[in-house]
């Protein structure tokens, strides 16, 4: 059996790799206030937040199994550097991104089931998820 991530088992809310979210008026909106390593992870439960780096920093999006592997729409802000598991390897979907530039972009995914692709197909809905990135200097 393979251990579960910590994307698949209910977190705090509101923590977003050790920090915590402040109200902003279209959402949540998470800071990227300098670490050491420059990294961010987000999770299911972040669904819909505005996360902030700063270029260089990277983004770990960690999801459940179920999940194809996150991608990023806007071409030189986010560059995926690497991206494992999700459907239909059956292992938790883990995705990193590196801001390369200044700029916005939403990071995407969506839940896929084997039922889904067989005729006919099951029922099951699919969940959307995704994050909004602010990318500054």
């Amino acid at each position: 059996m393979i251990a579960p991530l910590a994307c698949d088992r209910p977190s705090r809310p509101g923590a977003i790799g050790g920090k915590t979210p402040a109200a902003s008026g279209s959402g949540t909106r998470v800071t990227a206030g300098p670490t050491a390593s420059g990294k961010r992870v987000v999770t299911r439960s972040d669904a819909g937040r505005t996360v902030e780096l700063r270029v260089g920093d990277s983004l770990e999006v960690q999801l459940p199994s179920a999940f194809r592997p996150a991608a990023a729409h806007a071409d030189g802000v986010l560059v995926r550097t690497s991206s494992s598991g999700g459907y239909p390897t059956g292992e938790s979907m883990i995705a990193v991104f590196r801001a390369d530039a200044t700029g916005r972009v939403d990071v995407e995914s969506t839940t896929d089931y084997q039922c889904l692709h067989a005729t006919p197909s099951c029922a099951l809905p699919q969940e959307q998820w995704s994050v909004h990135v602010v990318v500054m200097r």
